[in-house]
């Protein structure tokens, strides 16, 4: 993708998009235009064709009686009239297809790089804000192409015909056509300023409505409002949201109203001088009465599409130009090799550019969080080499699950470098995704069948039974799978299908940890791959881990001690930094923050044994 200083401007951002449209929906876009042009042409035809059919009617109706000739202009009139209320409709099926195409590829590209970009960014209000204003506004894109098309082949072409008719019959007539479009053009200009304006002003508003009203919708958090009584002081939360909204909406709602009917008068106003114009035309035999009732029709007609060529100008100018702007600023940069990868993502495998695993090696490196008041990661060193088992202890906020996540790549780090097989890793473009298998502390649960859950773990691998089935023995889910009604293919939860079933949490966990262990990953990589298993459960989950990760190398991040037992290295984080590191045997030796960690957890177990 050329990345040259136009592309910065509001020119060069717009002739991307438009180049994007035209390489990727040309056939649509050409069948439109080729629509619209014909459209045009059959619109002036039958004016002319109007014309000779009432000149011809006067003459014979002079004559006592209908000549062929009329009978003729009859049929041809008819027959002009029907091809082009068919062309009318082939036209709005024209722009609902080209609707559909343009807005389905411009929001792919859109959802394509937001699953490419880092994670921290999903934490910064202001890009949730831009977010929301660019995915609501992405049928502008579709909506411009469209006002190019009308601009270029539908309206310029119907006024430039209608303009030299004027020219041929009444030359005055072209100043009521230029004061209208003035006219038009200065009020629309106006209206669309206010309409972008609001927009940006209410991205916010609007985010924070969505997210009330998700809470008091949704299955996440309805056992929480129900528990404590919370129904009464969301709901005051999203009306006063809601509200403001309305509010807003309701005042520029109003100001359009206004606008439009103050608009309606002034082409009225500005109609009848041509009309009287007309009226003095006929009365002094400049034309005959088919040129009249031709010339009174154009009026009409020639008023309504200069308001909305303005109309289209002016919102194409002004309006979506900026939501163009907005979304080009949202994608960018983004390569070629990217738009490809588009196309083919769901057939695309994990690709190890980095051959096979040997070792992964953070140097140095740092992370904070989007208006974070410390290092979440505080210069941090550490090496996995293959086959190792390391674990990461702490308590909750000692920074171990972000370096869990600058590890995977989930995170690219603010300072220092991150080294796969001796080569650095690039920030944010997704190369330790292959290498790992991953069960997250926090994990979304989708409404898919369970054979599908699992497969999203190597998506290129979904279909391949035997994956399936060593994913189901490695995670011990085969006992669950026959236990369901409809096996593998059961759905889970009950959100769109009224036979899905609901899974426990520990049930879940199963799920997700079969997902990670889907194409043999060359890294396991868990966090706090317990938490949703019973004390009593612990030893024989401990169990089937340590038979797991037996030859394989993997990295278990816990608060727990007993997980940090299964580990070769021991890695203890405190304040986003190492403070110990390594065998279990080695540290308790030390008698440092770790055996304090280690005789606090024990007399903990020997109080839940004695109960």
């Amino acid at each position: 993708m050329d990345q040259n200083a136009e592309s910065c401007t509001t020119r060069g951002k717009v002739t991307w998009v438009l180049k994007e449209a035209l390489r990727h929906c040309f056939p649509y876009i050409a069948t439109y235009v080729a629509i619209q042009v014909a459209m045009t042409l059959l619109q002036l035809l039958v004016s002319l064709v109007n014309r000779s059919m009432i000149n011809q009617l006067t003459e014979d109706m002079g004559k006592g009686g209908l000549s062929r000739a009329f009978i003729g202009i009859v049929v041809l009139y008819l027959a002009l009239y029907f091809v082009e209320r068919t062309s009318g409709f082939l036209g709005a099926y024209g722009t609902n297809f080209l609707r559909f195409q343009v807005d389905g590829f411009f929001r792919n590209l859109f959802t394509w790089k937001c699953s490419k970009l880092p994670q921290e960014q999903f934490f910064r209000a202001d890009f949730m804000d831009r977010f929301v204003l660019v995915s609501r506004h992405i049928p502008n894109i579709n909506s411009y192409i469209q006002c190019i098309c009308d601009l270029l082949f539908g309206y310029v072409g119907s006024i430039i015909g209608t303009l030299v008719l004027f020219i041929i019959y009444e030359p005055h007539l072209i100043f009521y056509v230029l004061l209208i479009g003035g006219l038009s053009f200065g009020l629309n200009r106006y209206l669309f300023r206010r309409e972008y304006e609001l927009d940006r002003k209410q991205a916010r508003n609007q985010r924070r409505e969505e997210y009330f009203h998700k809470l008091l919708t949704g299955r996440e958090s309805a056992k929480e409002i129900r528990i404590y009584q919370l129904a009464g002081y969301l709901i005051e939360k999203w009306r006063k949201v809601y509200q403001l909204l309305r509010q807003e909406s309701l005042e520029l709602n109003i100001r359009r109203v206004k606008l439009q009917n103050r608009q309606s008068r002034f082409l009225l106003y500005v109609r009848i001088p041509a009309v009287l114009l007309l009226f003095s035309g006929a009365m002094k035999g400049r034309y005959d009465i088919g040129t009249f009732i031709m010339l009174f029709g154009l009026v009409n007609t020639c008023g309504n599409q200069m308001d909305g060529l303005m109309r289209n100008l002016v919102q194409g100018a002004y309006k979506d130009t900026k939501y163009l702007e907005d979304y080009y600023d949202f994608v960018h940069p983004i390569t070629e090799d990217e738009i490809r990868d588009l196309k083919k993502a769901q057939a695309k495998g994990r690709e190890l550019n980095f051959g096979a695993f040997s070792s992964l090696e953070l140097q140095d490196v740092s992370y904070t969080y989007p208006n974070g008041e410390r290092k979440a990661v505080d210069h941090v060193s550490l090496t996995v080499k293959r086959g190792e088992i390391i674990s990461i202890l702490g308590y909750n906020g000692s920074g171990k699950t972000t370096l869990s996540k600058l590890m995977n790549g989930s995170l690219a780090p603010q300072e220092g470098r991150v080294l796969l097989n001796g080569k650095e890793v690039g920030p944010g473009k997704g190369e330790l995704f292959p290498y790992f298998g991953n069960l997250p502390q926090e994990y979304s649960r989708f409404s898919v069948s369970l054979k599908d859950h699992v497969g999203i773990g190597r998506v290129e691998m979904m279909d391949q039974e035997e994956a399936r089935q060593n994913a189901y023995r490695m995670a011990d889910l085969k006992g669950l799978v026959a236990g369901l009604g409809q096996g593998e293919d059961t759905i889970l939860g009950k959100e769109y299908e009224e036979t899905g079933t609901n899974l426990s949490g520990g049930e879940w966990q199963r799920v997700i940890l079969a997902s990670a262990y889907m194409g043999e990953p060359e890294i396991m990589l868990l966090d706090e791959p317990s938490a949703s298993v019973d004390s009593i459960r612990e030893n024989q989950f401990l169990e089937s881990i340590r038979g797991q990760l037996q030859g394989r190398t993997a990295v278990l991040i816990s608060h727990r001690i007993a997980f940090a037992r299964l580990a070769d290295r021991i890695i203890m984080m405190r304040g986003g930094k190492i403070i110990e590191s390594g065998s279990h045997e080695d540290l308790l030796f030390r008698k440092g923050y770790y055996w304090e960690l280690f005789e606090k957890q024990r007399e903990l177990y020997q109080e839940e044994e004695s109960i």
